[in-house]
């Protein structure tokens, strides 16, 4: 299995860097013959630490497999338990040899530790000849290990090779790699939803403060490595993470809002978002807006706070773009323009979700409606979606784009020109759908893509219903339910239960979302025409829409939605 395997790995190589300290402080004038050969403990420590680093990298993606069995290679006569044995075997004999020696190993420790400095990228971390390998680590602090082993190799180079060598330029580039995947597997246990409470977003707060502060030192390790088009994916990425603190500060205000929490940010709160904000703020503009927010309404520094961060994200995404050559850096000024896109339409979400107060409606869909068009402009061009990801993520969010100001359009009530809306939301909904379709990456997610579609096909139920006034109300209606049972497709296919058999749960707080959007609009519809006593092919039409308005009041969660298109297929 792979565990066992990975563990023996990690021994032999904490014994190696033992065997390789024994010889740190002294010459190699009195080694052995037998160790001519070996090269000299400086190029062994780096070796040693390069591997420490590049296997963390693999622990947690091992921990993932345990129990995945290694079947031996066709070719090879000697199977892996006898490989195994043989290596424990050697490396017990090494162990043995090195605890006769344990007096000069801890003299060659303190040699190392002195060398090596107190002073360290990563907080909490020490040198050690001694570095066991942990039982059941996080993801992140697999990686976090990773950049401590890529650093201590860093600083292990002999100086003749840290003067702007390629090794150096390699190991440092290794360095950024591993913390910038530190600050992902971070950000990535980040929640958003509309429970969030003040220890979640503290928490959170305190993730993002912290990840932002290993980017920084990413920034600077690869500026000084001379690799302008990573710096600037790190630029961009710090203002991704600020969008998201302003994400969890909307949905906390939303909550007092409907007055499901207390209104008001603790001290520790502020704390954190005042030093996520001033790492990248002169001292003076810092002080002036501190100053600002002092003596405020609770909601009022709330409300600067999301503003500032959102200037921020932005600000940082058009620093990134303009540091890259366009030319020769193409794939990375496409990616930053994604980001740059993405921190927009998340900008403009987060206005329309939370407007200014005093704001009237038109004037905050106008702003909303701008930022989703200047959006789609940052977008990068159709003929440079060459790298995977670009080819993946691009169309989507050009859907979303659409999608969100079709749903802008379908909220105005009573509009002076019915038929131009409809007309727009149509429009809108029709771009959307021709980005999804058009979209033949083969590394794309589906998720978000039947997401998306799952939105669509309500908005269109919506403009079924709104547009069915008078005669063909029934009609509208029975499009309406079409439009929503499609939407229950793509739940459908989203789980993977194309066979009919129901899901346990939603995989995110999205779908979630979006099954319970669903099942409010198909229980209303389906309502609507039980009422009217809507009637397609007699007595059977009109059972039809009563078996499924009862089996929708059945439901005991809104992802059973996934087996209402069986039952209504079973009545087509």
């Amino acid at each position: 299995p792979i565990q066992p395997t990975l563990a023996i790995a990690w021994k032999a190589l904490t014994l190696a860097r033992q065997f390789a300290a024994l010889d740190a402080g002294n010459s190699r004038s009195d080694l052995p013959p037998v160790f001519a050969h070996l090269p000299d403990s400086e190029e062994l420590l780096v070796r040693i630490e390069h591997l420490s680093g590049i296997m963390f990298s693999f622990v947690h993606i091992s921990g993932a497999m345990e129990g995945v069995a290694t079947s031996p290679s066709p070719n090879s006569e000697v199977s892996l338990e006898t490989v195994v044995v043989q290596v424990q075997l050697s490396l017990g004999k090494l162990e043995h040899w090195l605890s006769i020696h344990s007096t000069r190993i801890s003299e060659a420790s303190d040699v190392l530790t002195a060398r090596l400095g107190t002073s360290s990228i990563i907080n909490g971390f020490a040198f050690s000849l001694e570095d066991p390998l942990p039982s059941s680590p996080s993801d992140c602090q697999c990686r976090l290990q990773s950049a401590r082993h890529f650093e201590q190799s860093v600083k292990l180079l002999p100086k003749h090779l840290q003067r702007g060598s390629n090794l150096l330029h390699t190991m440092m580039i290794d360095l950024g790699v591993a913390l910038a995947e530190a600050v992902a597997s971070v950000v990535r246990n980040i929640r958003l939803g509309p429970t969030l409470d003040s220890a979640e977003c503290r928490s959170s707060l305190e993730s993002l403060v912290n990840a932002d502060d290993l980017l920084f030192r990413v920034e600077g390790i690869v500026e000084a490595a001379g690799h302008k088009a990573m710096c600037a994916l790190v630029q961009a990425d710090r203002g991704q993470l600020r969008s998201l603190a302003a994400d969890l500060l909307v949905s906390r205000a939303l909550l007092w809002i409907d007055g499901s929490a207390e209104a008001g940010l603790s001290e520790s709160e502020n704390s954190l978002l005042q030093e996520l904000l001033e790492a990248d703020e002169d001292a003076e503009d810092a002080e002036d807006e501190r100053s600002e927010l002092d003596g405020t309404p609770s909601e009022t520094p709330v409300f600067r706070y999301v503003g500032r961060l959102g200037d921020q994200a932005m600000a940082l995404a058009f620093a990134a773009q303009k540091g890259v050559d366009a030319v020769v850096e193409h794939e990375v000024v496409s990616v930053i323009s994604l980001m740059a896109s993405g921190a927009l339409q998340a900008a403009a979400a987060r206005f329309w979700a939370w407007p200014p107060a005093g704001l009237p409606a038109p004037d905050a869909r106008r702003a909303v409606i701008s930022m989703l068009t200047q959006s789609l402009d940052l977008l990068p061009p159709g003929n440079h979606f060459s790298a995977p990801c670009i080819t993946a993520l691009a169309p989507n969010m050009c859907a979303h784009a659409h999608l969100m100001q079709a749903e802008l359009q379908a909220d105005i009530v009573a509009p002076d020109k019915p038929q131009h809306k409809q007309q727009r939301i149509v429009w809108h909904l029709d771009k959307a759908c021709s980005a999804l379709h058009g979209n033949t990456a083969e590394v794309v997610s589906a998720c978000p893509s039947s997401l998306l579609l799952v939105h669509i096909h309500i908005t269109r139920a919506r403009l079924f219903l709104c547009s069915g006034v008078g005669a063909g109300g029934k009609k509208h209606a029975e499009q309406a339910v079409e439009e929503l049972i499609s939407g229950c497709r793509e739940l459908r296919r989203a789980c993977g239960q194309d066979g009919g058999s129901r899901a346990v749960d939603a995989p995110s707080p999205a779908w979630a979302e979006a099954g319970e959007a669903l099942l409010k609009h198909l229980r209303s519809t389906l309502r609507e025409l039980c009422a009217k006593g809507v009637s397609v092919d007699g007595a059977a039409g009109k059972d039809r829409w009563k078996v499924l308005y009862r089996a929708t009041l059945q439901l005991t969660s809104s992802w059973h939605l996934v087996g209402i298109p069986e039952l209504y297929d079973s009545y087509a």
